[in-house]
């Protein structure tokens, strides 16, 4: 079979495998029974624990014995590449999905399934059930001593479970028939109802053929790490990281030596491709995402998706932008856009610069964001807030594939999986072919052929290096080699070969684009950053939340990300004590502890609020401040903050930088620390540089759709049709 292809079937001259369950969750001979998802050579049941437990009841009562499979994307990739290793699995009487990665590929395929029934769950439930009905269970498994101590915790945990036997089988066991006939026969002599194997796919499956050959009314389960858990060698991920997708991280940090390579090299990418052709298979039905969480639809048995991605014509129907160039050719058709965001849509400010163009091109093209993919590992010692950091992003990383806009029906956001360890070439080669092959597999299921690539990012560039593409535009936002927590001198390495390589580099500050004008020569190009005006108008008191009327005035307020490389902390907290009669209003998620700020009675720290409530917010502010810390980082940075504050009417007070200078007349510009908290004080008692209405028509003109009509232009001519 052809590599990924997930539509094999069993092949013809092979006999079906034997019905020995009772209906109706075994394999039935009239065909009915529970919904079954075909992932590769593996079909999966859509089959809660619960239903488990009951079945296994059921065949005891009845004197029928089985084997329960927990598939987890390891196994799947094992069988469907080994036709023998399938049709071990194809002969188990229950196939259960154990991974998030199966469960996943069911909700994008239209075939859901209720959830992870997983071999080391399987284990105390299992056993629990056996107790609860006077029956016997074997452990076989495990380093010598563990299974004897998982027997003697699990008869704790379960008072009247009877133990048959544990052992622990010497290596090199299965490689004779000899020492396979001692084992089957210290099994069977011991004669139990449930036997735990513990061995590893596909040994234990295999062990688990020959005992059934011999002892055919017990039930068997290969549970894998299971026996040790239960012996308390080590234990699995807290259920947040369960619920997300992410135990095996938590098993890797575990046992890096042994998982590494599996985890790593085979079954991440492999996870990847899998996923993607659930959602091929779920689009080429003709149903659509529509947003989060993903309709489920209805499905009957034997649902299968593939892998194979063939080529599809472009839907019919695309609006076009009014912005088409000519060419002797004839027009020059309107291309996708594939963009490497700096942000992530699901908990950064939707109002980024990228975010924002993207969803004005949307209007006219497909567009698919990909969320960041981070500068570096956050790291203790490096980094803040490191546990809530990761965990952020492995629950974007669970949010797949979606369309967050009902508005933009071409707007699609993706959330990679990366390992951003960019000091390593190694690492960095790894986390480039991991995170393009889940960037490459999402855009042909959306039948993006070769878009156009921005890459706001610079570590996207090993990633986007050898992808198709119609044109590589670098969106020069920020100096990242500058960020505080990254590798500068690899940052500065991708960056210089981006500057170099790409078709076109858009910049928002002219000041960073003439210091790199030897590197990007013609290339370069300012598109400043634009406002959504429509959006960042100001509200009437009776309009503004009640939280914030709640807060006496006169009210110094910031929205935004309140991160220490984007804000000045000691600033703030110098601005809280000198003004004690001035509430500060903070508005926006931070990254370092507050306790500092709101130990003060005037700091409001209202936390994060959504993108459609900021308007509203900002309007109850008396002055609007820009406390940024003097590094390198911030000094070439365009805010786009500014614009907000200024297309509400907010006088604004703000720490010096290149670009800022170009707004001197209609913001008031601090050099330090006593000239901010100087220049607040003007304000509140002079007001603003112009009347609130002048500054908010002074950014009328900078809309988003105008910065994207721009954006397109500039990607989608051919060069030598530029004028």
């Amino acid at each position: 079979m052809r590599p990924f292809d997930f539509t094999r079937r069993r092949r013809a001259a092979e006999p079906p495998a034997p019905a020995r369950s009772p209906h109706p969750i075994g394999r039935p001979t009239d065909g009915s029974g529970p919904s079954r998802l075909r992932v590769g050579a593996v079909e999966v049941m859509a089959i809660s624990e619960d239903e488990v437990l009951d079945h296994v009841s059921s065949a005891w009562r009845l004197r029928r014995g089985g084997s329960i499979v927990t598939a987890n994307v390891d196994i799947i990739r094992a069988a469907t590449f080994d036709p023998a290793l399938a049709d071990l699995i194809t002969r188990s009487e229950l196939v259960v999905a154990d991974g998030m990665p199966v469960v996943w590929a069911g909700r994008l395929a239209g075939t859901p399934l209720p959830g992870r029934v997983t071999g080391s769950s399987l284990v105390y439930s299992l056993t629990a059930r056996a107790a609860r009905e006077n029956r016997s269970v074997f452990l076989l498994g495990g380093a010598p001593g563990v299974p004897e101590a998982a027997a003697r915790a699990l008869a704790d945990r379960h008072p009247g479970l009877r133990v048959a036997g544990a052992c622990s089988p010497p290596y090199g066991f299965d490689a004779t028939a000899e020492g396979m006939r001692r084992l089957v026969g210290l099994v069977t002599a011991a004669a139990p109802d449930l036997v735990l194997v513990g061995l590893g796919f596909p040994k234990q499956e295999r062990t688990i053929r020959a005992l059934r050959a011999e002892l055919p009314d017990a039930w068997y389960i290969g549970c894998g790490a299971g026996i040790p858990m239960a012996a308390g060698q080590f234990s699995r991920a807290p259920e947040p990281m369960q619920r997300i997708g992410a135990e095996w991280l938590y098993r890797l940090a575990q046992e890096p030596r042994r998982l590494a390579r599996r985890y790593l090299r085979d079954d991440l990418l492999f996870a990847v491709v899998m996923l993607a052709g659930a959602l091929r298979s779920r689009l080429k039905a003709g149903r659509y995402l529509r947003g989060h969480p993903l309709p489920p639809a209805r499905s009957s048995n034997g649902d299968a998706f593939d892998m194979t991605v063939p080529a599809r014509p472009r839907p019919t129907g695309t609006v076009t932008a009014p912005v088409r160039a000519a060419s002797p050719d004839g027009p020059v058709p309107p291309a996708d856009y594939v963009c490497f965001s700096a942000q992530d849509w699901w908990y950064h400010n939707q109002a980024h610069s990228d975010f924002q163009l993207m969803r004005s091109v949307a209007v006219h093209r497909r567009v698919l964001v990909v969320n960041s993919i981070g500068l570096r590992m956050p790291t203790p010692g490096n980094s803040t807030q490191v546990l809530r950091r990761i965990g952020r992003k492995l629950r974007s990383v669970a949010m797949l594939v979606r369309r967050p806009l009902r508005e933009l029906p071409n707007f699609y956001v993706m959330s990679p999986l990366p390992l951003p360890l960019y000091g390593s070439p190694l690492a960095r080669r790894l986390n480039a072919a991991l995170v393009r092959a889940q960037v490459l597999a999402v855009s042909r299921a959306l039948g993006l052929r070769r878009p156009v690539i921005m890459v706001t990012l610079p570590t996207a560039w090993d990633a986007v290096r050898p992808m198709r593409r119609r044109a590589l535009v670098f969106n020069r936002s920020d100096l990242h080699s500058e960020f505080p927590e990254s590798d500068g001198q690899v940052i500065a390495t991708m960056e210089r070969d981006l500057l170099r390589r790409s078709d076109h580099v858009i910049y928002v500050s002219n000041s960073l684009m003439d210091d790199e004008r030897d590197l990007t020569g013609p290339r370069a190009y300012f598109l400043d950053h634009g406002v959504d005006t429509d959006h960042f108008r100001p509200r009437p008191v009776d309009r503004q939340p009640e939280d914030l009327r709640r807060i006496p005035g006169p009210r110094v307020g910031f929205f935004g990300a309140l991160d220490d490389y984007f804000v000045d902390f000691d600033l703030l907290e110098r601005i809280a004590v000198e003004l004690p009669g001035v509430s500060l209003v903070l508005i926006g998620n931070a990254n370092v502890p507050m306790g500092r700020l709101t130990r003060h009675p005037n700091v409001h720290w209202l936390g994060h609020r959504p993108y459609e409530e900021i308007p509203a917010y900002g309007s109850g502010f008396d002055v609007a401040i820009m406390p940024r810390p003097d590094i390198p980082w911030i000094r070439y940075s365009n805010p786009i903050k500014l614009k907000e504050y200024l297309a509400l009417g907010l006088p604004v007070v703000t720490s010096d930088s290149h670009e800022i200078r170009n707004y001197a007349d209609r913001v008031r510009i601090a050099s330090d620390p006593d000239d901010f908290v100087a220049a607040v004080r003007t304000t509140l008692r002079e007001g603003g540089l112009r009347p609130a209405e002048e500054l908010r028509e002074s950014v009328l003109d900078a809309s988003w759709s105008s910065r994207a009509a721009q954006l397109m232009t500039l990607a989608e001519t051919p060069p030598r049709h530029r004028a």
